[in-house]
């Protein structure tokens, strides 16, 4: 842990120099009481997976304010669109062409489909999946998912206006 330098003291808040308050130990201690913390924290921390994961775990919309390189990583995805399936927006080109976080994102916010890659759009196993959960998803399948009668029969199963 850095020298921490006290610079300032108003009644009970205290602040810290800038380095204390951007070493990794404090950035982490404040990630895991309040996850978008991490949206002020510096880049070197921003793309520490273990940072990142305690921020996550805490509140999946940190996985926004992540670097590109934690983003791809699935491990610290699954945690977040493991508690909001929507959080697949804000992860990275690998994992939203991955069938497992696609899946389990879906099963937490079927709309998170939108973001799924192409190729994960294009599977008819995750495409069912989602229309058996709401019909409407259909409209984000591919084409060929579109055109595919035991999908869109299940679609219209689970949605009239399918």
């Amino acid at each position: 842990l850095p020298h921490c330098l006290v610079v300032a003291m108003t009644g009970s808040q205290v602040t810290a120099s800038e380095e204390c308050q951007s070493s990794p130990e404090i950035v982490m201690a404040r990630v895991q009481k309040r996850g978008c913390a991490l949206q002020r924290a510096p880049e070197e921390c921003k793309n520490n997976p273990a940072i990142v994961m305690a921020a996550v775990r805490n509140d999946s919309l940190a996985l926004y304010f992540a670097s590109e390189q934690c983003k791809d990583m699935v491990d610290i995805v699954m945690a977040a669109v493991q508690k909001d399936g929507a959080m697949l927006e804000f992860a990275g080109d690998t994992c939203k062409n991955n069938p497992e976080i696609v899946m389990t994102a879906m099963h937490n916010s079927g709309v998170a489909l939108q973001h799924a890659s192409e190729q994960c759009k294009n599977n008819a196993e995750i495409i069912m999946a989602a229309v058996r959960h709401n019909g409407m998803l259909l409209e984000f399948a591919s084409a060929e998912c579109q055109n595919n009668p035991e999908i869109v029969m299940a679609a219209v199963q689970n949605h009239s206006w399918a």
